[in-house]
């Protein structure tokens, strides 16, 4: 559930180092959108930040976030449900979880 304290963001983070990230995040300025994100691999490449709408009651019930992350691209989920594919920038690093 997403809390509506302003100036939060809440969400979870793939992240080995500052070019090899994935980010599925709310932030509680808007919590109507969820912002996808792989990180810039390099200052050239293009930015691949996304947003799709988040489920109407994300602040008071309770769902399913996922993302997969595989050499090709990252899948994101909400309930089950395919939302994006990011094919840009895709971390080619292990990394840890933060939440």
């Amino acid at each position: 559930m997403v809390s509506g304290a302003a100036g939060t963001t809440h969400g979870f983070t793939f992240y080995a180092n500052d070019n090899q990230e994935v980010d599925f995040a709310f932030l509680s300025s808007d919590p109507s959108v969820v912002h996808l994100t792989n990180e810039q691999v390099n200052s050239t490449s293009p930015f691949s930040t996304y947003t799709v709408s988040a489920p109407s009651d994300a602040t008071s019930a309770y769902h399913e976030y996922r993302l997969d992350w595989t050499a090709d691209a990252t899948r994101f989920y909400i309930d089950g449900t395919l939302v994006h594919t990011i094919t840009e920038n895709v971390p080619s690093q292990q990394g840890f979880w933060l939440w």
